[in-house]
């Protein structure tokens, strides 16, 4: 399957892709919300941790509206936590709810070892769908923090 870049945000971890054929038929995660997200509620993660394809593990959230500074020194705020196993290789995937629906998108990880015994963060859906729909239209993304946290 052929693909193209429509848009990137690297600041949120984002990138749509573009498919120029889709046979297979493909099937979308449903998505959810993150507004109404809880603390103690189950994540999973999904994601090709240390280079092993289509792993899923599992966690709770444990909490919510975090903020986080990246490396380039602005901060990305109102980030999902979560115990769920995560390591680089699970950015850019999925953190869905029990019922299987797209609550975030995982993005980074706090850990003193590098290994996969992290704090794991993830964009909520809600912020993913407010900026996707300006990576298609080729709008420019404002970086991370620089934009009102919807709640």
């Amino acid at each position: 399957m052929r693909a193209r870049i429509a848009g990137t945000a690297p600041g949120y971890d984002l990138a749509v892709l573009q498919l120029n054929a889709t046979r297979p038929v493909l099937h979308p995660i449903p998505v959810g919300t993150s507004a109404d997200l809880q603390v103690g509620q189950a994540a999973l993660a999904i994601g090709n941790p240390l280079g092993l394809e289509q792993t899923l593990t599992s966690g709770i959230v444990s909490a919510l509206h975090r903020p986080l500074r990246s490396k380039e020194q602005w901060e990305i705020g109102d980030l999902i936590q979560t115990d769920a196993p995560v390591s680089s290789g699970n950015s850019g995937g999925p953190l869905l709810d029990s019922a299987g629906r797209l609550i975030g998108v995982n993005t980074a990880i706090v850990s003193d070892s590098g290994s996969s015994a992290t704090i794991g963060f993830a964009i909520p859906v809600d912020v993913v769908n407010r900026i996707v729909p300006q990576l298609i239209s080729s709008e420019r993304v404002p970086k991370p923090g620089t934009v009102a946290v919807i709640r």
